[in-house]
């Protein structure tokens, strides 16, 4: 029933991904994860939305609380992320509201990850849960994962584990 959320005539960019399918680039082997993107939701006359630049989204009709409660969580999470770039820019002295207009309109997304169980299934050679890569985003906010997993490369490259507390956002620049 997922499968049918698919949107690849976009670009994935709404909508449900199948597991083994989104892969790092360079990276032969697919992700070991499933996710669900929900983004800005425009009017339908809206030239982004007209020109497919920003897509619509894509909801399941068998779960009616998905589309209310997830746009809700997009529409808080982009309220926190245009407030940490507000915060960025008084800090670098820059005009008021100058991160906050690059991104206004533009097609952010929050992408719902589901790591499923693994018991059972037969895992292709060196596939990993989710393959070293870089955000390619004006920012990435992460809050608190349930699981351990998520490192960064630091500028001397080591990894390094990123074991946020509970409550707290990590931000990626």
């Amino acid at each position: 029933r997922k499968r049918a959320y698919e949107t690849p005539g976009d670009g994935r960019q709404r909508g449900y991904t199948s597991m083994y399918v989104e892969h790092a680039v360079d990276v032969a082997q697919p992700d070991l994860k499933e996710f669900w993107h929900v983004g800005r939701a425009l009017d339908p006359e809206h030239p982004l939305h007209l020109s497919g630049e920003v897509p619509p989204n894509r909801f399941p009709d068998e779960i009616p609380a998905f589309e209310p409660v997830f746009q809700n969580l997009f529409d808080q999470m982009e309220d926190f992320a245009n407030r940490l770039l507000d915060a960025v820019g008084e800090y670098l002295e820059l005009p008021e509201n100058f991160f906050r207009d690059m991104v206004t309109d533009g097609n952010s997304i929050i992408r719902v990850i589901h790591y499923p169980d693994l018991g059972g299934v037969k895992v292709p050679v060196g596939a990993v849960r989710a393959a070293a890569h870089e955000d390619i985003n004006l920012i990435t906010v992460l809050p608190a994962s349930t699981r351990p997993g998520l490192e960064l490369l630091t500028r001397d490259g080591e990894w390094m584990a990123v074991n946020a507390p509970p409550d707290v956002m990590v931000c990626d620049t």
